[in-house]
Order: C-alpha cells, then sequence, then structure tokens
C-alpha cells in the first residue's frame, strides 16, 4: 500500500483525496502550509507568532525595509520549508505537492516527488517574471506531473511532455440531496466575476437574460472585480459561504452558468453533480460525454439558460451531467487513477 502525504490544497482536490484514501485505510494526509512568515501583519520566523510584541515589530517596519527583509528571508525560508516538508515526508512513499509555484521547495524532501498543476499556476505564474522560476523549478524536479483541467498541458509542455491528466474529483457523498423540482428556481453563476473566468461574457449574458427573462430569478457570488457590475445588472449578491453553504445554494438554483472559457470548474462540476442543467461555453472534446447546450456566444447561452429553466428535465436529459461526473469525476475513480501513476514512481 503507497502512502502519500499531500502538500497545500486547491479547490479542495487534495482534501477529497486524502479523505477518500483514509476512508479506504490508505493512510493519506493533508499537510497545509502556514501562513508566509514575513508581511506588515505577521512575525518573523524567529519570533514567537502568538506574541503581538512581535507582530507591532514587523508591521511598524517602513514598507522599504519590509520588502528588503523579505528578499533577504526568501532563501532561509526555503530551507526552512524544505526542511519541514523532509521531517514531515519521511514516513510517507510519496509527496505530493499542490501547485507547481509550491514544489521547487520540496527536492529538499527526499521523496518521489508529483506535482499537481490545477491552473494558475502553470498558465499564468509560469510566465511572470515574481514566479516564473519557482515554477519551473518545481515542475522540473517532480518525479510525477498531474494537471486538473485539459487546457493545462499546452502550457505545462513548455517545461517538460511527461504529464498526465487527472480530473478534478467530486466526492458525491459530500453534496447535499436536491430539493424537489419545484422547489429549485433561479439562475445561478457558479463562478466569480473575474476575467481570468470570463468576467466579460458572464455580465453579458446577465443583461440578455434580465432584458429577455425579467421574472427569473438571477443570482451568484459577490467575488470578484466585476460582481458590483452584476448587481447593477440585477443579480442578487450572494456573500461567499463555507462550501457546504454553498452547495445548498447551488442545490436550490435550477440552472448553473459556468465560467465563460474552454474549461468547467470544481463548482461547475458540482453544480453538475447536484443535478443542474449548465450553460457554457466549454469545449466538448474536452469533457468527452458531457453534452454543451448552446453555442458559445452570450446570446445563445442566455437563450438556452431561460430554455432549460422552462424544462430542466429535458435539459439535464440532453445533457447528462450528473452521470458524466459520476463516470470520469467521482473521487474514488480519481483516487484509483492517481494510485496507478503513483505507481510509476515508486
Amino acid at each position: 500500500m503507497i502512502r502519500a502525504l499531500h502538500f497545500h490544497d486547491a479547490a479542495g482536490t487534495g482534501a477529497r483525496l486524502v479523505a477518500e484514501a483514509r476512508d479506504r485505510g490508505m493512510g493519506w494526509d493533508l499537510l497545509q502550509q502556514p501562513a508566509p512568515a514575513l508581511s506588515a501583519h505577521a512575525a518573523s520566523p524567529a519570533e514567537d507568532p502568538s506574541s503581538p510584541g512581535a507582530v507591532r515589530g514587523i508591521a511598524a517596519l517602513r514598507p522599504a525595509v519590509l520588502r528588503q527583509v523579505e528578499l533577504v528571508s526568501r532563501p532561509l525560508r526555503a530551507r526552512v520549508m524544505g526542511e519541514r516538508l523532509r521531517r514531515a515526508a519521511a514516513p510517507y512513499d510519496v509527496l505530493h505537492v499542490h501547485g507547481g509555484h509550491k514544489a521547487a521547495n520540496a527536492r529538499w524532501a527526499r521523496r518521489p516527488l508529483a506535482v499537481h498543476l490545477h491552473g494558475s499556476d502553470i498558465r499564468l505564474m509560469q510566465y511572470a517574471p515574481s514566479t516564473a522560476d519557482s515554477v519551473r523549478r518545481g515542475v522540473e524536479a517532480a518525479d510525477l506531473v498531474v494537471y486538473a483541467t485539459p487546457d493545462l498541458p499546452e502550457h505545462a509542455q513548455n517545461i517538460r511532455h511527461d504529464v498526465h491528466y487527472l480530473p478534478v474529483p467530486i466526492s458525491s457523498a459530500d453534496l447535499p440531496a436536491p430539493p424537489p423540482d419545484a422547489e429549485r428556481e433561479g439562475v445561478l453563476f457558479v463562478s466569480r466575476w473575474e476575467e481570468s473566468k470570463g468576467g466579460a461574457a458572464m455580465l453579458e449574458i446577465a443583461r440578455i437574460l434580465r432584458e429577455k427573462a425579467p421574472d427569473i430569478p438571477l443570482r451568484g457570488i459577490d467575488w470578484g472585480d466585476g460582481a458590483a457590475a452584476a448587481a447593477r445588472l440585477g443579480v442578487e449578491l450572494i456573500p461567499r459561504q463555507e462550501h457546504a453553504a454553498f452547495l445548498r445554494t447551488v442545490a436550490g438554483a435550477r440552472v448553473a452558468i459556468a465560467q465563460a472559457n474552454a474549461m468547467i470548474g470544481t463548482s461547475e462540476l458540482e453544480a453538475l453533480g447536484l443535478s443542474l442543467p449548465l450553460i457554457g461555453s466549454f469545449r466538448e472534446d474536452y469533457y468527452p460525454g458531457l453534452r454543451r447546450l448552446s453555442a458559445t456566444d452570450p446570446a445563445a447561452q442566455a437563450e438556452a439558460a431561460i430554455a432549460a429553466h422552462r424544462d430542466a428535465e429535458g435539459a439535464l436529459r440532453e445533457q447528462g451531467g450528473a452521470g458524466y461526473v459520476a463516470r470520469e469525476h467521482e473521487t474514488g475513480r480519481v483516487l484509483e487513477r492517481l494510485v496507478e501513476l503513483y505507481r510509476t514512481i515508486v
């Protein structure tokens, strides 16, 4: 039996995989990364983080001095983190790091290393001057590289080509029971209002929906730099919630609107698992077996949302979302695939 230590987490992926493994008696664990040691609101690693005096001492430094302290401390913090990982990983067969930028220091662990690419780490951070080196070193150091969404190979292959798709895990046991169909209402935008999620197109969908179907309630998360614009269009903004509460909010909707790009994320997959029709512009070749319900332009998506709200059962039959999630993304299936990949490096 392979024992794995997961370091950090992203969108709950590490937590779900570790929980499933532990349910199967596999003895996996999740190690979360502590908050950065040096900032205007934190103590230095040499001080007691709980000491108010220590916090005040760092906070009193001028910003320019803080930047210098941060620069000088980076090699030390890297070595400290590497030593922490080495000690923590010693009893395990694999160290699995979530985030390419988190893995650069994992070489100190002296354990087979799996690096899990989740999105912005390889899609954006590898091109940013301040983070490019840490992403590259982390990915190069790995014995195994897996990625979470089907668009990422084109970015990962700038560094290496032996990367493996590991679907985002969704634990059906964690999903609440959907209410009766008659109690579900409204269209819910499940992603945050940011350009990385196709925020401008999401706002246009909301505008068209409000114009063409003013009787349909529109809801979305109060998150992202486009949230205020969504509110002005008549979208009811929901405060950010704990995950279980958010799932109950999703379950109460009748139709879900996905992020407006080629991928679907965890929230969209959870909506599918909760038997909501998902309106989006995702690429069908990325998700074989999941049917898109409209063309990709905002007008077509708005029309599809109105039609799905009118006949959610018909849209569900056409899309096949719940069955797709069970086949491709159920956490147990993803875990079994991951164990197979671990066997190639242990």
